[in-house]
């Protein structure tokens, strides 16, 4: 019988032994950081077109299609213009140019722009868009030339710093 005690007295031990061991551990910490980049993609270019009725009492003003691009969500970019009839670099918000075409006297017209629109991202609809508009005054409708039927153009360049 004390064989049997001490057999069980020793399992007891050995068991309680078993609960005490304890595991070593070691904590380290990974530090984990992104950046976003600015970028800007190119989505639609805009177009301008200006019907004018030499008649006219007001301001003529065009359809519009607006030039649109998609920028990194909250990144203000900033937006200069220049065109082929003014070489002149603009970051106003209003840039003045003419229409011309060779042979015919040159219409001036006012461009208007935003100067710094914030990217939206670029979700399937997140692009940017420019606000741009444009006019030609009343008295330089009125002194417009009929210019045998062709076209007066300018083509502005914007320029988008992001």
């Amino acid at each position: 019988m004390k064989k049997v005690l001490l057999t069980v007295a020793m399992a007891v031990v050995v068991i309680s032994m078993a609960g005490v061991a304890v595991a070593a551990t070691a904590n380290q910490n990974v530090n984990v950081s992104a950046t976003v980049q600015s970028k800007c993609t190119a989505v639609a270019a805009g177009a301008m077109t200006f019907s004018i009725d030499p008649t006219t009492a007001s301001p003529v003003t065009p359809v519009m299609t607006q030039p649109q691009v998609q920028c990194t969500k909250n990144k203000v970019v900033a937006v200069s213009v220049n065109s082929t009839n003014n070489a002149t670099v603009d970051s106003t918000g209003t840039f003045s140019s003419t229409l011309s075409h060779a042979g015919c006297t040159a219409i001036p017209y006012t461009f208007t722009y935003s100067t710094g629109p914030t990217g939206a991202g670029f979700a399937a609809a997140a692009w940017v868009n420019f606000n741009v508009n444009g006019s030609i005054t009343a008295a330089a409708a009125n002194a417009a030339d009929y210019c045998s039927g062709n076209s007066l153009g300018d083509t502005v360049t914007m320029t988008i710093t992001y």
